[in-house]
């Protein structure tokens, strides 16, 4: 499930992510996916690395969230804590 462009390029890092909107859009990203667990396990070894960048910014970081409504957010956290359990593994 790589789609070029809808997650981080594999060289991100916690930082490239952190800058401009990468981050803020990413919480929009995180609230479209249905099943965080099956977008995971169907990322390349490369992908998983800027996934695992963006989870740790998203988790450190209130600002991408500021702007989002609720429903949104509630969505997005529910992605994320499923990818904070993946990325662990």
């Amino acid at each position: 499930m790589d789609v070029p462009g809808l997650l981080p390029a594999p060289s991100a890092t916690a930082t490239t992510i952190a800058r401009g909107r990468h981050a803020a859009d990413a919480v929009v990203l995180l609230a479209c996916i249905d099943d965080a667990g099956d977008a995971w396990r169907g990322l390349r070894q490369q992908s998983c690395r800027g996934v695992c960048a963006l989870v740790q910014v998203l988790s450190e970081q209130r600002a991408p969230w500021a702007n989002r409504d609720r429903v949104v957010q509630a969505l997005a956290r529910a992605s994320l804590a499923e990818l904070v359990t993946r990325v662990g593994n």
